[in-house]
């Protein structure tokens, strides 16, 4: 999404050009890593995400927690 969100992050003459499907800079073929606005949140893979929810009852003050986690590292 941080590269096909319509805004010019460089100040460049194109919007969004490492995801456009054009070779924008003549160099590297199409969508290189140079075309790009901005890095990616996270520069390698993830192997993997953990989300914890926690809910409180305010009237008996019960805590409730519900960890999600997923692996993404093929087997």
């Amino acid at each position: 999404y941080y590269e096909q969100d319509g805004i010019n992050q460089n100040g460049n003459a194109f919007f969004d050009e490492g995801t456009d499907g054009f070779d924008n800079d003549g160099v590297n073929g199409v969508d290189d890593a140079g075309e790009r606005e901005t890095s990616p949140p996270y520069p390698y893979s993830l192997r993997g995400i953990q989300v914890k929810l926690r809910a409180i009852e305010p009237n008996n003050r019960i805590v409730r927690q519900m960890t999600i986690t997923a692996d993404f590292v093929p087997e």
